[in-house]
């Protein structure tokens, strides 16, 4: 990982920190909510939750176009290229990847004025995460009829549990959205990079040796032609979250 990368990292992982942190207090409406029913405490919680996911978007945006910068760079120089054109529009498609990306990552879009807007088909949204969570940890409670105080407890533990490593409001959980988002925009980053040059004609997907998902190892060594899909139907890293997968070139056109 770049310094830049590294700088990216550590403000993500912030941003979705502070967050998660404010969201943890949210469990504790529940103490207002002793007559609703599963569905209307799990609404009372989201809707609570739902202003701190506006702010996150500008919060990261720059880090994610910091990180998807650095790939294009990284890409710029494996091929030597010097075209301003080249390097320009590289520059400006980073710049669009990260606009859209920080807004998928909380369920949103941006609309033709720029506005964010609910996005049903955002891939990868930590928001979606949380709220399948959520209605998880009530129904279950509500299932054993448990005393709505020891629901407060159950939620507000499973919500932030840092002894398991992966409560979904935890510190843990944090890093790995940060280590996954700059991930990813640093390949798109240099994957932008190969494709408005030119130079790039065939790649290779190398799996990392950081515990490797099946799907990963569907790819392993496998090359295409550079935007064409591998066996999993990507195009590129990564395909699910902390993936940490790497492109390769491995056949170049001869320039022009």
């Amino acid at each position: 990982m770049t310094a830049e990368s590294r700088q990216s990292f550590h403000h993500v992982q912030q941003a979705v920190q502070k967050v998660f942190r404010k969201q943890r207090e949210a469990a504790r409406i529940l103490h207002k909510s002793v007559e609703d029913d599963e569905k209307n405490l799990s609404e009372a919680i989201l809707a609570a939750l739902a202003a701190e996911w506006a702010d996150l978007p500008f919060e990261i945006q720059f880090s994610l176009e910091s990180a998807a910068l650095s790939g294009v760079n990284q890409g710029i120089l494996q091929l030597e290229v010097s075209s301003s054109a080249v390097i320009s529009s590289a520059n400006d498609i980073a710049h669009s990847y990260a606009l859209d990306r920080a807004a998928e990552l909380v369920g949103m879009k941006r609309d033709v004025e720029g506005n964010l807007v609910p996005n049903p088909d955002a891939q990868w949204a930590i928001s979606n995460t949380t709220r399948d969570r959520i209605r998880e940890i009530v129904a279950d409670a509500f299932t054993h009829d448990t005393p709505i105080a020891e629901i407060e407890t159950a939620i507000q533990q499973a919500l932030a549990d840092e002894a398991e490593g992966n409560g979904i409001f935890s510190d843990a959980r944090a890093a790995l959205i940060a280590r996954t988002e700059v991930s990813t925009a640093q390949v798109a980053g240099n994957f932008a990079s190969w494709v408005k040059s030119g130079l790039v004609k065939r790649v290779k997907w190398l799996v990392s040796n950081l515990e490797p998902c099946p799907v990963c190892l569907l790819n392993e060594n496998q090359e295409v032609n550079l935007g064409e899909p591998f066996r999993s139907g990507d195009i590129r890293p990564p395909q699910h979250p902390n993936c940490a997968c790497l492109l390769a070139v491995s056949e170049t056109n001869e320039p022009e």
